[in-house]
């Protein structure tokens, strides 16, 4: 655990005698007020640490090994003074929960701002945090995904220890306490330890004592009338002659089941409870001895009876089967997995493949679904009947006269060519717009085929396209599709930076729009599902057309009553067009662009953040 010392030298004695204070009986104050080095009176709202061996109280200004004042309510801490400690102060912070962490920001917000009843997540909770991480969780960097961690356990344990704002206000990011008071202190019996993920156990049966299989010479008994001899009974097995210690089966392990595979917002319990102590999957033990199952059924081992008889013992009793992730719990595994073994890389391609798939809206396989299916219609004795395809209308039986067919067909129609292979159904073969609405995977709407078709609109690229081609086309504005990945990804690199990828907003489309010329990308923008636009570009030759504007305009009403925030480039003309919409510049920041872009870069890296209120 973090430890912090002080490098000042302390006092090795209190002014006063400790032993003669009168305490309460939660030891919380005592009559005499004195406390602390100082031996001053405590204030009303001062938050106070009490030293594990004394118990004595001090003030935070008075402790000198703390990266920042001690918080209200926290309890979660080993204090030791330097009275009991040899002159060195001594903090230890234990391990906190994410839910802790959370549950203490919000007590110590509201009780700073009495007036407020609920406090913003982004602009209060997780600037309180950013600002205390030191003090949270000592030594340990910050993880890209914290944001989101904090806003799944505020999700999550809602109803329970948080409560939202959203029927107050009318928007959610609004939260606040079921009860005004701090987290309860976390009662353990040890160290807080780093949360794995443990191999599910086989549970075996063990005897009682007296039956425990133990190879030992049988004790002679007293021959009674009836009794057969030991020449007529079975033969006994080879015992040796010196005692051995009793042996107990150890228990077997089991392979981690399969997991299905979701979406869903908040981090369930399960999932949660690995990343509590800010421990990463990649920590996660995923291997086992696949030998466990043989050496459950080849144990041969015997027990013998003090008359002589041998027993087999008793086959050990199985353990039922893991319960499978929900599609919340894997759709959060998969976002936390770090792909560094084979194993873990297999589980990353898997969960990858199946997140793709449903968010493509492709039926994902259920094995348990076809052998049902298999088991009602008379099972999979029966080989099924394959139909056979005709080619091109011929007969199939007529392969001479079908090859002579073949030999005299000088163009392929598109159904049949390799072209269609490539770009799929021959609504496609023109356009990347899709024929049909297709369901969000974020919200659950609808989403039309286009957004808005665009034929007035005269760019200098579609000039020039329509004169070669021949063949008028039309702008659409549609929602970002699989398909469009790579081109989309390289017209925004070629605009900001290299190794840009917005694969992640195929999981919320609503939150995107992208504009076509016939198959290909013209511009496009995304916004987090928060209000915030991380890209918008137009390609070069596709300007001074409204592509941009309208793009911008229509993010802003995805917003709905959010408000719509950015970064732009302080010497970027856009500003123009964002303040045209209603946009105010709230922050300059000098050098935003550093970590982004290369360092030979002539770019202007200094940046505005603007924001449209609603």
């Amino acid at each position: 655990m973090p430890k912090s010392k002080t490098d000042t030298p302390t006092l090795t004695s209190l002014p006063y005698e400790l032993q003669a204070l009168t305490w309460l009986d939660d030891h919380s104050a005592n009559k005499e007020g004195i406390y602390c080095y100082c031996g001053k009176n405590k204030g009303v709202v001062e938050a106070m640490l009490a030293c594990s061996s004394c118990r004595q109280l001090f003030h935070s200004n008075c402790v000198k090994c703390l990266p920042k004042p001690l918080l209200a309510g926290d309890v979660f801490y080993t204090f030791t003074c330097s009275v009991c400690n040899n002159g060195t102060q001594l903090f230890t912070r234990s391990n906190m929960s994410w839910q802790v962490i959370t549950h203490l920001t919000i007590y110590n917000l509201l009780k700073r701002t009495p007036e407020k009843e609920y406090v913003r997540w982004k602009e209060d909770i997780c600037s309180f945090v950013e600002m205390y991480w030191e003090y949270f969780k000592p030594g340990k960097p910050k993880s890209p995904t914290w944001h989101n961690t904090v806003a799944s356990v505020l999700s999550t344990a809602q109803g329970k220890v948080f409560k939202s704002g959203t029927e107050t206000y009318g928007q959610p990011g609004f939260w606040t306490l079921q009860v005004n008071e701090p987290p309860p202190p976390i009662i353990s019996k040890g160290t807080p330890v780093k949360s794995v993920l443990r191999k599910p156990t086989r549970k075996r049966k063990t005897p009682p004592a007296d039956e425990v299989p133990i190879k030992l010479e049988p004790q002679p008994k007293k021959k009674k009338e009836g009794d057969v001899t030991p020449k007529q009974r079975s033969p006994k097995p080879e015992v040796p002659d010196t005692p051995t210690p009793p042996t107990i089966p150890q228990p077997k392990s089991h392979p981690p089941s399969p997991i299905p595979s979701s979406t869903s917002t908040p981090i369930p319990p399960r999932i949660q409870d690995l990343f509590e102590s800010g421990s990463e999957l990649s920590d996660v033990e995923l291997s086992f001895d696949e030998k466990g199952e043989e050496d459950d059924e080849n144990d041969t081992r015997v027990k013998v009876e003090d008359d002589g008889r041998v027993e087999q013992p008793q086959k050990p009793t199985r353990h039922p089967p893991p319960q499978l992730l929900t599609p919340s719990e894997e759709y959060h595994l998969l976002n936390r997995l770090i792909p560094k073994t084979p194993p873990l890389r297999r589980l990353h391609r898997k969960l990858s493949l199946r997140r793709l798939k449903r968010s493509l809206g492709l039926p994902l396989f259920d094995l348990d679904g076809v052998v049902s299916r298999g088991l009602r219609v008379g099972g999979f004795t029966v080989c099924p009947k394959w139909e056979v395809v005709n080619v091109r209308g011929m007969d199939t039986r007529r392969a001479i006269e079908r090859f002579k067919a073949v030999t005299n067909v000088h163009t392929t129609s598109y159904t049949h060519s390799f072209l269609s292979r490539l770009y799929g159904d021959a609504f496609k073969s023109t356009t990347l717009v899709s024929r049909s609405p297709r369901t969000s995977p974020y919200t659950g709407h609808v989403l039309a085929p286009y957004i808005w078709r665009d034929r007035v609109s005269n760019p200098p690229w579609k000039s020039v396209l329509e004169m070669w081609s021949g063949e008028k086309g039309s702008i659409d504005y549609v929602y970002l599709e699989k398909g469009m990945l790579e081109q989309v990804n390289g017209v925004l690199c070629r605009m900001f930076w290299p190794d840009i990828d917005v694969s992640e907003n195929l999981l919320y489309p609503d939150f995107s729009i992208v504009a076509l010329y016939k198959r290909v990308v013209v511009g496009c923008a995304f916004m987090t599902p928060e209000g915030y636009i991380s890209y918008i570009a137009v390609r070069p030759g596709w300007g001074s057309a409204g592509i941009g504007r309208f793009m911008l305009f229509h993010l802003i009403q995805v917003a709905g009553t959010r408000d719509v925030t950015l970064h732009v480039s302080a010497n970027n003309k856009a500003m123009v067009l964002y303040q045209r919409l209603g946009f105010k510049p709230e922050e300059f920041i000098v050098g935003f662009y550093d970590k982004y872009l290369p360092a030979e870069s002539k770019e202007c890296k200094n940046a505005f953040f603007v924001r449209l209120r609603r």
